[in-house]
C-alpha cells in the first residue's frame, strides 16, 4: 500500500511539473512572439529601401522564393514539424541552462512560424478561383513545364508564365496581409536549405 502512494505522490508531483513547464513555455513564447514582430518590422522597412533600389532584383528574388514556397509546401511542413534538434538530453550542464532553454524556445518559435507560412500559403491556394487552382496544380504539384501546360490548356506560353506571375503574387499578398514578409521566407529557405 505504501509502495502504491508513493507511485501516485509520484504521478502527481510530475503532472505538476509538467502544467507548471507547459505554462513556461507558453509565456516565453509570447514574448519571444513579441520580438519576433519588432524585428519583422524593422526587416520590412529595410527590405522596402532595398526595392526602391532595384526592383528587377527584388521581384526576382520574390519570384524564386514563392516558387520555391509552392513547390516544396510539405517538404517544408515535414521538415518544421519533425526538425528537432539531436544532442539535447545529454546536455545537462546546470551552467547551460539558460542557454539550452534560450535555444529551445527560439527553435520551437521558429518551427511554429514555418508552420504559419506553410497553413497561410495553403490558405491562400484554397482561396484561387477554380482555374487559378487547376494552373497551380499542374505547375507546382504536377510540376509540368509551362509549354506542356500550355498545350494541355490550348493557349499560348506567355499566357501561362502570366498568369503563373499572377499565382505568385496572390500567394505573396495573402502572406503579407497575413505579417510574413519576403525576409521570413527567404530566413526559412536558408534554415531548409537542403530543400531545392
Amino acid at each position: 500500500m505504501v509502495l502504491g502512494q508513493a507511485a501516485l505522490t509520484r504521478i502527481k508531483t510530475v503532472q505538476s511539473e509538467k502544467r507548471q513547464f507547459n505554462e513556461l513555455i507558453t509565456k516565453q513564447l509570447i514574448a519571444f512572439n513579441k520580438i519576433i514582430c519588432e524585428v519583422q518590422k524593422s526587416d520590412h522597412k529595410s527590405i522596402q529601401q532595398n526595392k526602391s533600389k532595384s526592383d528587377f532584383l527584388y521581384n526576382k528574388t520574390k519570384s524564386q522564393a514563392i516558387d520555391w514556397l509552392l513547390f516544396n509546401l510539405e517538404e517544408i511542413r515535414e521538415m518544421a514539424l519533425n526538425n528537432i534538434p539531436t544532442g539535447i538530453c545529454s546536455w545537462n550542464n546546470e551552467r547551460h541552462s539558460d542557454s539550452l532553454d534560450s535555444f529551445l524556445e527560439r527553435f520551437i518559435l521558429q518551427s511554429e512560424y514555418h508552420l504559419a507560412i506553410v497553413n497561410e500559403t495553403k490558405i491562400a491556394i484554397l482561396l484561387f478561383p477554380p482555374e487559378e487552382y487547376e494552373l497551380y496544380k499542374m505547375v507546382y504539384l504536377n510540376k509540368m513545364k509551362y509549354n506542356d501546360v500550355a498545350a494541355l490548356i490550348k493557349i499560348s506560353t506567355k499566357t501561362i508564365e502570366r498568369r503563373v506571375l499572377e499565382i505568385r503574387e496572390d500567394i505573396f499578398e495573402s502572406l503579407r496581409k497575413a505579417g510574413i514578409e519576403l525576409d521570413n521566407i527567404l530566413a526559412m529557405k536558408k534554415k531548409y536549405k537542403n530543400i531545392t
